[in-house]
């Protein structure tokens, strides 16, 4: 029973495996196959656009805290269900969203998630091999405004379309906070008539009462659109004079494939997933482009973060990029461009040392690149990328600038949960 042997002869050893041996040995493989899948998965993917021979110091940076981030395209605002086709729709999309580097797609059809259907026949990706991630939103609007909404679970509200007024857009914000804690809000728009009397900072500044965006389309793709980015700016820049630090992004609005992609949110997250780039955004870790990739920062604070100052001094500024189309490099130090420099395709790189113009008081940096080519049958300038900020807060410090609005629905969360710790300051 315990082993063959032959007959007269010696007994000989059980070729067969001993059956806790071959437990054992099986153990061992799951485990070692285990750690090779987290190894693997433990790097986030690449961004496309390196593919394409974008340089990969220019699309990872680290955080002031030593975290890794990489520069990952998003297009925002697509509306795969606005013609007939739906599951073609999507897949038409996806192809042009890799062949202009997108990394995600944010499928955001009025008042509707059911391009949800589509993404669990496809899978939401990135596939082996590369391509975009798939990511469930919506565009939830009324009459009186448009809401995007980036990774939801499901309808954010009933039909609001024929609500007048902007009662129904303040409660479709607040069913967003309570039904989809997770989503990006963002201010689809602002440049259109219905989205023009919501680029206030009452309606981003937390401190202030009422629901709130995490961030606005500081750029819409779509053409009737396109020539009011500048004017955009220009009250996105208001808001920042009042200590508002609403994040910003910038999306292709796009009805069929042929629009996506221009112009997209790079967004600066820790990988490439849904929680990690609304995290991000909501942060204020972005820039929008339709060309350049660039790595911009201040004393290693990157955009939407804070570089606080005791006083007064000069600061670094680094700016690495790669464009295919070259242009007109902003270095803006508030409202003011204290450089100028033109670019051309391929890789570029400023690197200085200076003092803010007005060094004793808060401000911000931040950077643009504008091009000047045909647009609504003329010949001008048009803005082919800006960042978001990296703010300053000289002492006294938190004294001006706001707090992002997730985070502070975070410190709000922290107090109802332990209110006696809150309420003890040193």
């Amino acid at each position: 029973m315990g082993g063959a042997h032959a007959p007269g002869g010696p007994r000989l050893p059980d070729p067969s495996p001993h059956p806790a041996r071959l437990l054992a040995l099986v153990a061992l493989l799951t485990v070692l196959a285990l750690l090779a899948t987290q190894s693997a998965s433990a790097a986030p993917p690449a961004p496309l656009v390196q593919l394409r021979g974008a340089p990969a110091d220019v699309l990872r940076q680290s955080l002031a805290e030593g975290i890794e981030v990489r520069h990952y395209a998003v297009d925002g605002h697509a509306h795969p269900l606005a013609r007939p086709g739906g599951l073609e729709n999507v897949r038409a999309m996806m192809e042009t969203a890799l062949e202009r580097d997108v990394d995600a797609l944010v499928l955001t059809d009025h008042n509707s998630v059911r391009a949800g259907k589509h993404l669990r026949r496809i899978g939401p990706g990135p596939a082996p091999g590369g391509r975009p991630l798939l990511i469930l939103g919506e565009e939830a609007g009324t009459r009186g405004g448009h809401v995007g909404l980036w990774s939801v679970s499901g309808r954010t509200r009933r039909d609001t379309r024929r609500q007048d007024g902007m009662a129904p857009v303040l409660a479709l914000l607040d069913a967003a906070a309570k039904r989809q804690p997770r989503a990006l809000t963002v201010l689809n728009h602002p440049a259109w008539k219905l989205g023009a009397r919501w680029l206030r900072a009452r309606h981003f500044d937390p401190r202030q009462p009422g629901p709130k965006f995490d961030a606005f389309e500081i750029w819409n793709g779509r053409s009737m659109l396109r020539l009011s980015t500048r004017r955009v700016i220009g009250e996105w820049e208001g808001l920042l004079a009042e200590g508002a630090r609403p994040s910003i992004v910038g999306s292709s609005d796009a009805h069929e494939a042929a629009h996506i992609g221009r112009p997209a949110t790079v967004v600066l997250a820790t990988d490439l997933h849904p929680t990690a780039l609304v995290a991000a955004v909501q942060a204020g870790r972005t820039y929008v482009t339709d060309d350049a990739r660039v790595a911009f920062s201040v004393d290693g604070r990157l955009p939407g973060q804070i570089l606080r100052q005791r006083g007064p001094t000069s600061v670094r500024i680094e700016i690495r990029g790669w464009s295919r189309r070259g242009g007109l490099l902003r270095l803006l130090d508030g409202r003011t461009a204290i450089v100028e420099r033109r670019v051309s395709p391929g890789p570029f790189q400023l690197i200085l040392r200076r003092r803010r113009l007005e060094a004793d008081s808060d401000g911000y940096l931040r950077v643009e690149i504008t091009r000047r080519e045909m647009s609504g049958g003329k010949m001008g300038e048009v803005v082919g990328l800006v960042t978001a900020p990296v703010y300053v807060d000289v002492a006294p410090q938190d004294d001006f600038w706001a707090p992002p609005p997730a985070e502070w629905r975070r410190m709000q969360d922290r107090l109802e949960l332990f209110p006696r710790v809150a309420q003890w300051s040193p």
